[in-house]
């Protein structure tokens, strides 16, 4: 009789869901950047003159810190997690290049030195993202839309030192393209770290200043590379 006796059931165990990305975020970011401020087209033309011969084309380094916000929403299908994705950054980003003597006909060589100044003061992107969830754990490339202000200075101070008196400086809103990679991870349902690098190229703009009657134009692009870390809140 004991041998016909039902066995008992073994208890049945779920498998904990995987995570879902799909739904709104907003979070901050911050980091650095190291980049290259791009001159081109430099231009000099003379009051009397008129426009002179073009001078050579220049660049100087451009690094600094970087903190912003961003904002996006994401769409899982499957293992796939496609979306888009807002951000905006305030940066100290600057750099400048001092030329000993003029690089202009106009400017008398060996009395006064050639300084170029610029400065990024803000940029932002308007990015798409295609990734592979790995549950809590997101790998991501994406790719956009930037733009940025830059606020670029012309100077030429004395040869023997001391500040400028011919100066002028013109800001310029540019835009360009951003693209990159990153990685997230979810430590809670709502909280997500996040590591990620762009390219960031503001395409070239043309700068102009005024100096003493005569007329200065330039073409002026930014490049960087950018690291960066967030933390955001997924709704």
């Amino acid at each position: 009789m004991a041998a016909d006796l039902p066995l008992p059931e073994a208890p049945f165990i779920s498998a904990p869901a995987l995570y879902d990305w799909t739904g709104f975020y907003a979070g901050v970011n911050g980091g650095f950047a190291i980049g290259t401020f791009d001159y081109s087209d430099v231009v000099e033309d003379d009051a009397v003159a008129g426009i002179l011969p073009q001078y050579s084309p220049f660049d100087f380094d451009g690094d600094g810190w970087l903190a912003g916000g961003e904002i996006g929403y994401n769409m899982q299908s499957g293992a796939w997690v496609f979306g888009g994705e807002l951000d905006a950054q305030w940066t100290d980003i600057e750099g400048d290049r001092l030329f000993t003597n003029s690089i202009f006909a106009d400017i008398p060589s060996g009395a006064f030195d050639t300084l170029a100044e610029s400065e990024l003061e803000f940029f932002g992107t308007a990015r798409a993202r295609v990734g592979r969830a790995f549950d809590r754990f997101h790998l991501y490339g994406t790719g956009g839309l930037a733009y940025g202000e830059i606020d670029s200075t012309l100077s030429f101070p004395p040869a023997g030192g001391g500040a400028a008196v011919f100066t002028d400086d013109d800001s310029e809103f540019h835009f360009g393209f951003a693209a990159g990679a990153g990685g997230e991870f979810a430590i809670t349902d709502h909280l997500v770290l996040g590591a990620e690098y762009l390219f960031l190229d503001l395409l070239t703009q043309e700068h102009s200043y005024l100096i003493a009657g005569d007329t200065y134009t330039m073409d002026v692009g930014y490049f960087s590379h950018i690291a960066r870390g967030s933390v955001k809140y997924k709704f």
